[in-house]
């Protein structure tokens, strides 16, 4: 009989324990995220765009509510190709513009 250590892949390490903070790309504004809804939308979006997209990419990208208002209404003082880009990588129209991460 072996006797053998297997890790438990379900605890969470540091990194899942330490608060995630998502700042939007518009307003400013931050809101506190949790690593496994980052890596979950990233992986959600890879599928999506057909590319990889990672969590860096999901906070670089970040749009509230109330900044995807703000772009779709034309109160964004963001230039149109970041308005575009940030739309489409939000799932929003403008979606079939290049998305750059």
């Amino acid at each position: 009989m072996h006797n053998t250590h297997m890790s438990n892949t379900n605890t969470p390490t540091t990194e899942t324990k330490q608060p995630q903070t998502l700042t939007c790309q518009v307003t400013g504004k931050s809101r506190p995220s949790s690593i496994e809804y980052l890596q979950d939308k990233a992986t959600r979006l890879s599928a999506k765009l057909n590319r990889t997209i990672s969590v860096a990419d999901i906070k670089a990208n970040y749009v509230s509510r109330d900044g995807l208002k703000s772009l779709k209404d034309g109160s964004s003082t963001l230039d149109a190709k970041k308005i575009a880009n940030l739309l489409a990588f939000n799932g929003k129209s403008g979606a079939s513009v290049a998305v750059t991460a």
